[in-house]
């Protein structure tokens, strides 16, 4: 019988710093909502991801470049 083995291929630097980058992003804005394409998400402390719409208010500021 033949044995198939598969190595997952090594993940390039900029997949690193990419990865690297989010974390820290992630890490600083817990339990804080910002936008994730045209939604609302946080993360919360125990590593949960909430989604919600956003209000008229937020998307009146995000198109008039006033999101945070």
């Amino acid at each position: 019988m033949t044995t198939i083995s598969f190595q997952r291929p090594k993940p390039s630097v900029w997949s690193r710093v990419v990865e690297a980058l989010r974390a820290l992003f992630f890490a600083g804005v817990s339990g804080e909502w910002h936008w994730h394409g045209n939604v609302m998400r946080r993360r919360l402390s125990d590593g949960t991801i909430v989604t919600r719409e956003p209000t008229p208010g937020e998307i009146y500021n995000r198109d008039r470049g006033l999101a945070s």
